[in-house]
């Protein structure tokens, strides 16, 4: 009777206990915008930090709109952590909208040397570390080898520079009855990450120094870049216009079979898997300053108003920790942030797509020495919208890259320079 009487009365404290004291855990969200697998990631990179810290429960919530994260930081309500493409966080950094994170890095050892220093310093904002890399995808050079074997062409090596990729474009194109059959080269002609790569390989500045409310598309070496690929796709007729691909589609157009050559990211190798040809990959041509891979931007930063910034940052350390980075590349072919983690991202790789040989994914693994992030300008949406719509009409109607940026830049900046009194 004394036990019944023990417990019952145990049980009517529990019951009287208010919630709030009876949960232990602290609640973060996480959202980043869903890749495939995603739901089997989740499970794994949840599960592994519950692990090391039993008492912080995440929550994952899928970003399905840019326009949720500002909407939802107006109202007081945004995710712990935050995870998108590079250029719109950078804009939301610099609107003050994530935590400082140099004493928290400090405190808990962040391995700095780890990371592509162009990435780290991309997301760094008036001397202070704002934002986390979330993967570093770096471009090479993917060439069809039955192409070049049938045009009797040397293949692409480490040693070419644009002036090679240009004659040999010329030579690997094909016409048929005043049609093209067969194209030289390709490359993404609107994609501004693409675009930014050429301009710096050429020399040329996106923004000066520290002020990134200033666009410098319409200087020399930016032009010049421009006018090397505007001549290849209207003199020399060696690179489709947007119209002249398969469905507008790059990865289509090249696993078709007609492009020669065409700079590209680690994650399209699944798209060729099937196609009907030999490829391999190399470095990407030198400029005529530089050689410049692409190194993609996306990170993770924890909000500014979150109420547990401890557990939030502990829960954005995991997720860019050499642990995850492996996660993302078995599962979602992501190339890993981590440097410590690239050599079993190569096996990893080599593991999931045999078709290729170790040699091709070690350019990926040697363009990241090189590689740069796209610049990310004030007002992004705009200004890449802008710069993008300019593209547009150098590469599909032939309008020259000179006149085009001298009419486009002046617009940009000027609605930046008033954003940027209005702060």
């Amino acid at each position: 009777m004394v036990k019944r009487t023990v417990v019952i009365a145990l049980t009517v404290v529990l019951l009287l206990v208010p919630p709030a004291l009876a949960q232990t855990k602290t609640r973060i969200t996480w959202m980043e915008w869903p890749r495939p697998h995603q739901d089997e990631l989740n499970e794994l990179i949840i599960a592994s930090f519950n692990e090391k810290y039993p008492d912080i429960e995440v929550v994952y919530q899928p970003m399905t709109s840019e326009q949720q994260v500002p909407v939802a930081m107006a109202a007081g309500t945004a995710p712990d952590v935050i995870g998108y493409w590079g250029d719109v966080l950078i804009a939301w950094m610099e609107q003050g909208a994530f935590l400082a994170l140099d004493d928290y890095l400090n405190e808990y050892g962040f391995e700095w040397d780890d990371f592509n220093p162009m990435q780290l310093e991309a997301f760094s904002w008036e001397g202070k570390q704002y934002i986390l890399p979330h993967y570093l995808g770096t471009t090479a050079l993917f060439y069809n080898v039955d192409i070049f074997q049938q045009a009797g062409i040397p293949f692409p090596d480490e040693t070419w520079d644009w002036t090679e990729r240009r004659e040999a474009a010329k030579k690997l194109t094909l016409t048929q009855d005043g049609q093209t059959i067969r194209w030289g080269s390709m490359l993404p002609v609107t994609s501004i990450d693409r675009w930014a790569n050429l301009i710096s390989a050429n020399g040329g500045r996106h923004h000066p120094e520290g002020d990134n409310s200033i666009v410098l598309w319409d200087q020399p070496e930016a032009i010049e870049a421009m006018e090397y690929w505007r001549a290849m796709l209207h003199d020399d007729r060696t690179a489709p216009t947007i119209p002249e691909l398969l469905n507008s589609d790059y990865r289509a157009t090249f696993a078709s079979g007609v492009i020669a050559m065409y700079e590209t990211l680690p994650i399209d190798i699944a798209h060729y898997e099937h196609a009907p040809f030999t490829f391999r990959m190399t470095q990407v041509p030198k400029g005529p300053v530089k050689r410049v891979p692409l190194a993609t931007l996306d990170g993770f930063g924890v909000w500014a108003g979150t109420p547990n910034p401890d557990a939030a940052v502990k829960f954005l350390l995991h997720l860019v920790s050499p642990e995850v980075n492996e996660m993302r590349a078995r599962l979602q072919s992501l190339q890993p942030a981590r440097r410590s983690v690239l050599a079993e991202w190569v096996d990893i790789t080599l593991e999931a797509f045999p078709f290729v040989t170790r040699e091709d994914i070690m350019q990926f693994y040697y363009a990241g020495e090189t590689a740069e992030p796209m610049p990310s300008f004030a007002d992004p949406t705009f200004t890449n919208r802008t710069l993008a719509s300019g593209l547009a009409r150098i590469y599909t109607n032939n309008e020259p890259p000179a006149i085009v940026m001298g009419e486009i830049v002046p617009v940009i900046n000027a609605r930046l320079r008033q954003l940027k009194e209005q702060q």
